[in-house]
């Protein structure tokens, strides 16, 4: 009997310790479970409060960062669960110019503060390259080339290789057989224009004896060959951009506003693939953007795209009007969405789809809003930020909207000086201005820093190894190219 109870008791007693354990388990589970979803305990409230999880990182990394008043452990890269709410975060280093932010932390989210670009606090400054002039430049896409043109009139183009500490130039005479001689050679212009994606080929637009213009193209590698490429075609071009799928195939757009495909390989144009054209740009290497002119009998102008490879053009909006008011389209993809910015007078409109459909699909396109911004003046230009396009930006001669696609907010940036070119997005979260020196700013206009006390008007360029700036100077004997350690080497 003894023996009966004594068992009967350890049974209890064992299945008492593994319901503790199992309790503990599952206890242990839900814990982990919440604390991964950013559920803290609030010790001044007592109550289990949800958080966002937020990433640090910078460039160059070991950073110090404090979240209000309070100094993480660890340094960049980091990570930290916050409470949710408004947070005011510094970052920073010593030797550098600190970095700061405010930033709306999210219950249950991910904020990643990865993209700190902390800037010597004392940096140093080298001329590299000189020249009498620098009238246009050109950066190739992956940052290691910078060509410029030392004089609008001379048929000279002066290419710098940036990929060392070094930088190498090179001038390159460009072959007289293969541009038309002007009645005066004051009278023309040699304007860079564009790189192909290889990072070796440039268009350059030739202007001569006032309005006669033709398009060039110029291998800045082994023999530096040049090609005419309106004297081939045989056709008047007043644009011309590469293929970004070939880069011996361009896409022009002639004076009677057709856009159509050459092939510099065999010398061969096609006809026709939109007609009424009046501006293009390419999303990768499937599609061609375009808006119309009006046009006269329908009244009529629209905003659409052609998959290359097709002969259908699909609409995506068209604008009953005088034809006077603004017009651009744009598309890019972030991450696993498209995304088509539509700019149209004072208003922006952003549309997304998680397909993009060929242009003579018969599937209809199924384009969710996104945004709508407004822009007093007009939009005259529409973009998207370098790398993985988290930013459409809009923007005219005083202002600029950038919209981040990963937040969904929007930032005005009130521009210095009206702007003659397009912005200079020197990575896909800064961008520089030229008033009376660099200034670097990130993308919503925050961390305003000027890194050098004068520059021309031109590009600037962030070295491959970013660890410099480049710029235009002028100088007593006319122009230098600048090399801006902004990066110490400890």
């Amino acid at each position: 009997m003894d023996t009966q109870q004594r068992k009967r008791r350890q049974r209890v007693h064992l299945t008492l310790i593994y319901s503790m354990m199992v309790l503990t388990v599952l206890f242990t589970v839900v814990i982990f479970a919440y604390a991964i979803q950013g559920y803290r305990l609030n010790w001044s409230s007592g109550k289990v409060v949800q958080g966002g999880l937020v990433q640090f990182d910078t460039h160059p990394d070991g950073a110090q960062v404090t979240v209000d008043q309070t100094r993480l452990s660890n340094e960049t890269p980091s990570k930290l669960t916050l409470s949710a709410g408004q947070r005011n975060v510094t970052i920073q280093r010593e030797g550098y110019r600190d970095w700061h932010k405010t930033v709306d932390v999210k219950p249950g989210s991910v904020l990643w503060l990865d993209y700190a670009r902390l800037i010597s606090s004392n940096p140093s400054h080298k001329n590299v390259a000189t020249a009498s002039g620098a009238s246009s430049a050109i950066a190739s896409g992956n940052n290691r080339y910078l060509a410029f043109t030392p004089a609008a009139h001379k048929p000279t183009v002066t290419l710098a290789d940036l990929s060392g500490d070094n930088p190498q130039t090179t001038n390159i005479t460009l072959d007289s057989a293969h541009y038309t001689a002007p009645d005066n050679t004051e009278h023309q212009t040699f304007t860079l224009d564009s790189w192909d994606k290889d990072n070796r080929y440039v268009t350059i637009k030739h202007t001569y004896n006032g309005d006669k213009t033709e398009w060039l193209v110029l291998d800045t590698q082994g023999s530096h060959k040049l090609e005419n490429v309106t004297r081939q075609l045989g056709v008047d071009v007043d644009a011309a951009k590469f293929s970004q799928g070939d880069s011996r195939k361009l896409f022009v757009l002639t004076g009677e506003g057709d856009l159509r495909q050459a092939s510099l390989g065999d010398t061969t144009i096609t006809g026709p693939l939109v007609s009424n054209v009046a501006e293009f740009a390419l999303y990768s290497d499937t599609t061609i953007t375009y808006t119309t002119k009006l046009d006269h009998t329908s009244k009529q102008r629209t905003a659409g795209y052609l998959t290359i490879g097709t002969t259908k053009p699909r609409t995506v909006r068209s604008y009953a009007d005088d034809g006077v008011a603004p017009l651009h389209f744009r598309i890019e993809k972030y991450y696993d969405k498209v995304y088509y910015v539509i700019a149209y007078g004072e208003t922006a409109e952003i549309l997304s789809s998680t397909s993009h459909a060929a242009s003579d699909s018969r599937t209809a396109s199924s384009l969710k809003s996104v945004a709508s911004l407004s822009m007093p003046g007009g939009i005259s230009h529409v973009d998207f930020s370098r790398g993985g396009h988290r930013f459409a930006c809009v923007y005219n001669d005083t202002n600029l909207m950038t919209y981040d696609l990963e937040l969904l907010k929007s930032s005005t940036i009130k521009l210095p000086q009206p702007l003659t070119r397009d912005i200079n997005w020197i990575d896909g979260y800064h961008f520089t201005f030229t008033h009376g020196g660099v200034h670097l700013y990130d993308f919503d206009g925050a961390n305003q820093q000027r890194i050098t006390t004068s520059a021309l008007d031109l590009p600037v360029v962030l070295s491959q190894n970013q660890r410099y700036l480049y710029s235009f100077v002028k100088t007593k004997d006319g122009v230098a190219l600048r090399q801006t350690k902004i990066v110490n080497d400890n």
